[in-house]
């Protein structure tokens, strides 16, 4: 619902941030991953961030969750600025494979 219909992307160079629980791995693995695709990776959201990749393991109770606070405030960014992206594990997986790069 909340994530942006993205096709392609490079994390080289971008601001990254993580929320949620990954089915892929921890989220230390995630942000090992978008540093070695030359991604810089910050733990909260703000003005600069490029990018909000959201785990897929979710509730409908999201909002009330604190990776919710996170969602919530980088679709208030886009709003006003039109960054960050906002991906799903779905869409960073592929990222993942396309770039060559898969988790162990």
């Amino acid at each position: 619902v909340f994530c942006d219909d993205v096709r392609r992307f490079s994390f080289q160079g971008k601001f990254v941030c993580f929320t949620g629980k990954f089915l892929v791995g921890t989220r230390k693995q995630c942000m090992a991953d978008a540093e070695t695709l030359g991604a810089s990776v910050k733990s909260s959201v703000t003005s600069e961030l490029d990018v909000l990749v959201v785990g897929a393991v979710t509730s409908r109770d999201w909002r009330f969750q604190n990776f919710g606070r996170k969602i919530e405030r980088a679709m208030s960014l886009r709003m006003d600025y039109g960054s960050p992206t906002i991906l799903s594990e779905r869409q960073w997986v592929g990222f993942l494979s396309e770039s060559g790069y898969l988790t162990s």
